[in-house]
């Protein structure tokens, strides 16, 4: 009957397939480990967007754990911990951001934020083009930090050589 298969096409939208049982099993030995996974993505990117905010070739760095995030009152209300997700604009225009993208040797260029990994991208020209809605509005030397699981003294390293790398230029 057409109506079931509608519904269940319906629903499979809505909720995705059902796992296979070695997969369920594989996803509750990661949810033994979230909290201290988590623990340790925030304090990193804590750490980092403090490094952030004092080198020389980046502009500004939105954070949420940062006291100079405009939001930072809603925060403390609403969020137990800071995230580990924040955004940072270089000092360069999109060459050089991209520039910085490809110094990097540990961190991954990717769109997903849902990673033990640490991810960085350009949404300006990854997520946010200029042809779509609201893309102009997302500046080309805007960088998309999702801060994984990693030491965060090797990942400073990282993004201090790929920032060293950049040339310094005013927009």
């Amino acid at each position: 009957d057409s109506r079931w298969i509608e519904q269940i096409t319906k629903t499979r939208t809505l909720w995705g397939t059902i796992q296979k049982p070695f997969d369920c099993c594989l996803h509750l030995n990661e949810l033994r480990t979230i909290n201290e996974r988590v623990a340790q993505q925030v304090a990193s990117a804590e750490e980092l967007a403090l490094k952030l905010v004092g080198h020389p070739k980046v502009e500004r760095v939105f954070y949420p754990g940062l006291a100079s995030y405009p939001q930072r009152a809603v925060v403390e209300k609403q969020m137990t911990a800071d995230g580990a997700m924040m955004a940072f604009t270089i000092k360069g225009n999109l060459a050089e951001a991209k520039k910085f993208l490809k110094a990097l040797k540990l961190i991954t260029i990717a769109v997903s934020t849902g990673s033990i990994d640490s991810l960085i991208q350009i949404p300006a020209i990854i997520t946010h083009r200029p042809d779509r809605e609201f893309g102009s509005l997302i500046p080309e030397n805007l960088i998309r930090f999702s801060v994984g699981t990693e030491n965060s003294k090797a990942l400073w390293q990282d993004l201090n050589q790929a920032l060293n790398q950049i040339e310094e230029k005013t927009q």
